[in-house]
C-alpha cells in the first residue's frame, strides 16, 4: 500500500470514528425503549372465597399496568362484617411465556395479596385467582362513553341477615342519577319481598371507574367495566351482596 493509500484510509477510519462519536447515522448505540407487554391497560376484577382465618369474603376493584412490571389501583374488600372500601393499591407483576401474570399487591399495610390470571382478550372474561382462596373472573375496563343516566337491568347475590340472599330488578335514573323509576325481588332466607317503587342513585363514575351506587336499602361500589356494564360490590356491614348491572 503506498503512502497516499494509506492516508486515504486513515481520513476514512477518521471520519467513521466521528460519526460514531456524534450520534451521526452510524452510531452504534440506539436510545430505543424496551417493548411495552401485552398486560399494558386497565382492568377490573371480582374474586370469592373463604379465608381460613378469616371466613368468606368478596373483593372487587380496577388495575392499571404501565406493561413494564408496576401495577396500582383500588379495591373493596369485605369480610364478613369487616369492610375495607376504596383501598389504594400498589405493586408488580410478572409476565410467563404464555401470558400468565402473577402479580404482587400491596395496600399500605404489611399485608400483601396475590393475583394469578392469564391476560384476558378482547371483552371476554378470564379466570382470576385472589390470594390463593378467592375465584372469580378479569376483563379489560373500558369506562369512555359509560353514563349514570338510562335503564339498567341488575342482578345480585351473597350473603343476607337471615342467610343466602339474592335481588333482581331494573331501575331508571334521571339526569341526576336519582332512580326514578324501579323495581326489586329480594330473598333473604325465608324472608322475601318485592319493592314497586325503587328508590336509589347511581352516583357518577370517579377515579379508575369507580363510583358509589345506593340500591333501595343497600349501597354499593361499582366499578365500570365497559359502556354498558358494571360490578356491583356491597358496602354494607350486615351483609355481602354482589353482582352486576347492565345497561339498555
Amino acid at each position: 500500500m503506498t503512502g497516499k493509500q494509506r492516508l486515504q484510509c486513515l481520513t476514512v477510519l477518521g471520519a467513521s470514528v466521528f460519526t460514531f462519536a456524534c450520534g451521526g447515522r452510524a452510531s452504534l448505540h440506539t436510545n430505543t425503549k424496551p417493548a411495552l407487554d401485552p398486560l399494558r391497560g386497565s382492568y377490573v376484577f371480582f374474586a370469592s372465597g373463604t379465608d381460613p382465618r378469616k371466613g368468606d369474603y368478596f373483593v372487587a376493584g380496577s388495575l392499571t399496568s404501565d406493561g413494564r412490571g408496576n401495577l396500582t389501583g383500588v379495591e373493596d374488600l369485605k369480610r364478613g362484617s369487616t369492610l375495607d372500601s376504596a383501598v389504594q393499591l400498589e405493586g408488580t407483576y410478572q409476565l410467563d411465556s404464555i401470558g400468565t401474570v402473577s402479580a404482587t399487591l400491596f395496600d399500605g399495610t404489611a399485608m400483601a395479596a396475590t393475583l394469578t390470571f392469564v391476560i384476558p382478550s378482547g371483552s371476554a372474561k378470564a379466570a382470576f385467582l385472589y390470594n390463593g382462596t378467592g375465584t372469580g373472573t378479569v376483563q379489560r375496563q373500558s369506562t369512555s362513553g359509560f353514563s349514570n343516566v338510562g335503564k339498567f337491568d341488575f342482578k345480585l347475590s351473597g350473603k343476607g341477615e337471615e342467610g343466602e340472599a339474592s335481588a333482581s330488578g331494573s331501575f331508571t335514573t334521571s339526569s341526576t342519577g336519582e332512580i326514578s323509576t324501579g323495581t326489586e325481588e329480594f330473598e333473604d332466607g325465608i324472608f322475601s319481598r318485592t319493592t314497586e317503587a325503587l328508590t336509589g342513585q347511581l352516583g357518577t363514575q370517579l377515579g379508575r371507574g369507580r363510583g358509589v351506587a345506593i340500591i333501595e336499602l343497600h349501597k354499593f361500589s361499582y366499578y365500570v367495566v365497559s359502556p354498558n356494564q358494571i360490578i356491583l360490590a356491597g358496602l354494607d356491614r350486615s351483609t355481602s351482596l354482589f353482582g352486576t348491572a347492565t345497561a339498555q
